[in-house]
């Protein structure tokens, strides 16, 4: 087991390396200049000196290589730089944006959970039944609208004509309710879809015509035995989309002016805010190591057949 966690433990840290190095060579290589930029904001044309000092101050002067070790060896330091626009320190930046994005992570998740899987065991129960069909053409209309056409749509009928919102975010819970609204929409939909076809696989084997030969209910089975067998992919599933808004549902948080992670990256791309950029990706690829080491550990919570080789879990 000792020896399967040091592997693992190398492989995660080369990714990381391997990640944020990329990142330095494509801000690195990227038009603009941010001492430019910075000092494009205070209104007045910066001569080539004030650029040239204002680029040392920022530490852009130095040969890539540096400047990489030295974010490398300020972030085992807990120090992740400070960003070019604000001053502040990334870390505060990242954090302030982080509730706001896992409000919004968990909310749509738990919420498409709480959707998508009862709405498709009954249309695995009632297969090409009236029900069956209207769900299937009712989800395949959500799932070809893009994100931030669903947003418009929700922000002009429910702020503008019913009056329900503010066109501008709202205080406290009420500011979710619209962002995470069109995530469920689009998430829910596709994942009816997704599991209606994982549902159907399980509802087709060989042991759940026995148990029905048995006697056993349809309901039964399917909340018993379907949905048990089928969790494995389901949570390869959820595990996947919560990384994937952890890191920002950065269409729906800029739509509806929540400043979340996504928010802050997209600020920080327009505005050539490198340390803020790299930080974010770092952000990125902990989020996801961490979520599949996670969604790993529970497949053998949930089926103990899945095992490492010579027998060890995982």
């Amino acid at each position: 087991m000792s020896n399967i966690f040091i592997k693992r433990t190398i492989a995660l840290i080369a990714t990381l390396l391997a990640i944020t190095f990329l990142t330095f060579v494509v801000s690195y290589l990227s038009p603009g200049d941010p001492a430019e930029i910075k000092l494009s904001k205070t209104g007045m044309p910066p001569s080539p000196e004030v650029i040239e000092e204002t680029r040392k101050a920022m530490g852009l002067d130095r040969p890539l290589p540096v400047q990489y070790f030295s974010w490398l060896k300020g972030i085992l330091k807990g120090d992740m730089g400070v960003s070019h626009r604000t001053g502040q320190n990334v870390s505060a930046v990242l954090g302030k944006a982080f509730p706001k994005t896992l409000t919004i992570a968990l909310s749509t998740v738990l919420l498409t959970t709480l959707i998508a899987i009862p709405i498709a065991l009954l249309c695995v129960r009632y297969t090409d039944s009236l029900f069956d069909r209207v769900i299937q053409s009712t989800t395949y209309m959500f799932v070809s609208m893009p994100s931030f056409i669903v947003g418009l749509v929700l922000l002009y009928v429910l702020a503008v004509r019913l009056h329900w919102f503010s066109v501008t975010p709202g205080q406290g819970l009420k500011g979710y309710v619209m962002p995470v609204s069109v995530l469920v929409l689009s998430m829910s939909s596709w994942y009816i879809r997704q599991m209606r076809t994982i549902f159907s696989n399980q509802w087709s084997m060989d042991y759940v015509a026995g148990l029905i030969a048995k006697g056993i209910s349809k309901r039964r089975v399917l909340h018993r035995h379907v949905l048990k067998n089928s969790l494995v992919p389901i949570i390869t599933l959820l595990g996947n989309s919560f990384a994937t808004l952890m890191v920002g549902a950065t269409i729906v948080e800029n739509i509806f002016s929540v400043p979340g992670i996504g928010h802050v990256a997209i600020e920080a791309v327009l505005n050539r805010d490198y340390p803020v950029i790299q930080g974010f990706v770092l952000w990125t690829a902990i989020i996801y190591i961490l979520i599949n080491f996670l969604i790993d550990r529970t497949y053998s919570v949930i089926d103990p057949r899945i095992r490492l080789r010579k027998g060890e879990t995982l």
